[in-house]
């Protein structure tokens, strides 16, 4: 999820990251964090219109630890036609050749986004598609597929705080959340998933609870699922304007069990980005990142596991 465009426009920059950012007096683009100045990019805009949803409360630090970590051979190629509409054809090579088409389109007379719309490498098809202002802060979005299997959502925000409550299309099942921002530098949420039918049979299934803290250069959060039994732990601190390590752990003290994963992202040069990545089972990972053109990218993934002698790489190649 990208962050309002009219704070800061970046792509890969999250809410969580621009509200944190702008509570403690700084701004940055996706890789940087500085102290405030003239040049601000976002000087006018008030940190309290930065809503942050339940589920973005580790998106900063989740986002370094998973994106660009692809272990097949893709060529993507992405093409925006005169009228608006974004197609992206992405073949997959794997014991086979699979692709991918996805297309996105938004009709400025109506407010409608087709967000995705996809034709699966199975022949199957999605479809994710939204509404802002259907009321008032109020934005509906749908998920479905071509058997007509998916979920509705809702989500409303107003001042520091947000709710979302997704219905599934059969209506079997209910998910509903709610963040805020309480003080100046402290978010606070909580989701519940509810079994939907007769009123005897409806119930709560499972909840969770959670909140997150930060500043200009670091972000840290806590969740509690499983009714109170285990703990997600993910925090952020940027080293360098060009170095971020990452953090996220999850453990059930109950069982004694406990699993991390740690990793850090350094940007060498404005076209080259590197990762790595290791857990507690031994698994490194590494890629780097390099848009060697204009609309071409080239991502290399190599991932090692302590129990096997033999690397396994991957390759993206991105055009568009």
């Amino acid at each position: 999820m990208m962050c309002h465009p009219s704070i800061c426009g970046d792509p890969i920059c999250t809410p969580t990251a621009c509200w944190f950012a702008a509570r403690s007096g700084a701004t940055h683009t996706a890789r940087t964090l500085r102290p405030r100045s003239t040049g601000s990019l976002f000087p006018h805009i008030s940190a309290s219109k930065m809503v942050v949803f339940y589920n973005d409360l580790n998106k900063v630090a989740r986002d370094i630890l998973s994106d660009d970590y692809n272990l097949k051979r893709t060529l993507k190629m992405k093409h925006t036609t005169p009228h608006g509409v974004t197609v992206t054809a992405k073949s997959e090579h794997s014991k086979g050749v699979n692709g991918a088409l996805e297309a996105k389109f938004f009709h400025a007379k109506s407010g409608v986004s087709i967000d995705k719309a996809k034709l699966n490498p199975d022949g199957s098809m999605g479809l994710e598609a939204s509404r802002r202002d259907v009321a008032k802060n109020v934005k509906l979005v749908a998920k479905v597929n071509d058997v007509l299997k998916g979920e509705v959502s809702m989500e409303h925000t107003v001042g520091k705080s947000s709710s979302r409550a997704t219905l599934d299309v059969e209506g079997n099942w209910m998910r509903t959340s709610t963040c805020m921002a309480v003080g100046s530098s402290l978010l606070v949420g909580a989701q519940g998933d509810f079994i939907v039918g007769a009123p005897k049979d409806s119930a709560l299934k499972s909840y969770s609870v959670g909140a997150a803290t930060g500043g200009s250069r670091w972000g840290a959060s806590l969740t509690c699922t499983n009714a109170m039994q285990t703990f997600n732990a993910s925090g952020y601190y940027i080293l360098q304007p060009n170095l971020v390590g990452s953090v996220m752990a999850v453990t059930t003290p109950e069982k004694s069990e406990t699993s991390f994963e740690a990793g850090v992202r350094y940007q060498c040069n404005p076209k080259t980005t590197v990762r790595a990545k290791m857990n507690s089972n031994g698994l490194v990972q590494a890629c780097a990142v390099n848009r060697c053109a204009d609309k071409v990218a080239i991502t290399v993934t190599a991932a090692a596991a302590k129990n096997d002698t033999t690397p396994k790489f991957g390759l993206l190649c991105a055009l568009g």
